[in-house]
Order: structure tokens, then C-alpha cells, then sequence
């Protein structure tokens, strides 16, 4: 198995790949789509598609911001993305109550021009992930308890996010001999 790094929303994740991958910058749901499978995925400044399937995307306070009912018809085989948005939020009582601090309406380019869209960041859009009881959201969800997980063991022992971190640079092409003097030990 080999293993990459994708640069994410100001933060890496790092995953294993069964065989060797191009990697160029990628959005944040360009990385939660890989998780899911093989997946076609075409990026550009305001649109992302994954397999056949739109994910609109905004810049927004120097970060990306993406369409909520794209994220959700994109992981569900829902026909109403905003009947199945609405099913969530009863579902879930406490992302309901703390939805406009996770969802903005911005400006997003459409085929009828731009029109204000329910769009939210990367941290929004992984807890409206954890919230889709879907197969297609699985993958994504079990990868969110692992990294949680080992992040609560980086906070028992330091160590541990020290070597994560140097690992990181290694699979980015740093040199040994320039991590070693960056980094602690």
C-alpha cells in the first residue's frame, strides 16, 4: 500500500491508497468523494463533479464554502435535496438548532446567474456528513472516528503527533535531513 497526503482547508489528511495516485490540490469534498470509491471526479475554482454529479462551491471569507443540497444529493440517492436536508434536521435536534451557524446563504454561480444558496464550510460540512445515514457517507464517517481517535491519543501522548506530522513531510518530498532540523525530537 502506498500512502498520501492531500492539503485540505489549512490541514492534511493522510490516507492509504492501494496504488499509486496523481495528486494535485483537491477541495475538501474532492477528498470526501475519494473516500467513497472510484470516483470521476473534475475540480475548477467554482465546481467540483463527482460522478456525474454537480458540487458547487463559493469563496468565502478565505475559505471554501459548499453547496448544501449538492453535499447531500451527491452522497444519497434522494430525488429532494431539500426535503432530505429537512429530514435530517429532524433527525438530528441539535445540528437543527445550531444550523445557522453552520449554513449561509451565499452567492453561487447557476445556470439561471448567480442565486443566494444554503452553503456551508468544511467544518459544517463534516457534521452535515455525520448526519446522512447513507452508505456512500460511511466511508467518511468511519475515517472522522479514526482521525478523532488518534488525535485523542496524540493529546495523551505528544510524541505520536510529532511522528504524524514528520511523516506528512515525508510523504510530501521533504528531505530527511530538513525535517529533522524543523521538526522536535
Amino acid at each position: 500500500m502506498l500512502f498520501a497526503v492531500l492539503e485540505i482547508a489549512n490541514f492534511s489528511l493522510f490516507f492509504r491508497v492501494k496504488r499509486k495516485t496523481q495528486l494535485s490540490e483537491f477541495s475538501v469534498l474532492t477528498y470526501i468523494f475519494l473516500v467513497g470509491g472510484n470516483a470521476k471526479i473534475e475540480i475548477n475554482r467554482s465546481l467540483a463533479i463527482f460522478e456525474g454529479k454537480r458540487v458547487r462551491k463559493a469563496w468565502h471569507n478565505k475559505e471554501w464554502w459548499f453547496v448544501v443540497e449538492d453535499i447531500v444529493f451527491a452522497l444519497t440517492d434522494s430525488k429532494d435535496a431539500k426535503q432530505y436536508i429537512n429530514k435530517i434536521r429532524q433527525r438530528d435536534e441539535a445540528m437543527s438548532q445550531g444550523w445557522v451557524q453552520i449554513v449561509h446563504a451565499l452567492l453561487v454561480d447557476t445556470s439561471g446567474g448567480k442565486q443566494n444558496m444554503n452553503c456551508t464550510n468544511t467544518e459544517g460540512a463534516f457534521r452535515i456528513i455525520q448526519s446522512i445515514p447513507s452508505a456512500r457517507a460511511e466511508p467518511f464517517k468511519l475515517w472522522l472516528a479514526k482521525v478523532g481517535y488518534e488525535r485523542v491519543q496524540e493529546i495523551e501522548n505528544p510524541e505520536l503527533a510529532q511522528d504524524r506530522v514528520k511523516q506528512y513531510y515525508e510523504l510530501k518530498g521533504y528531505p530527511k535531513e530538513w525535517i529533522d532540523l524543523t521538526t522536535l525530537k
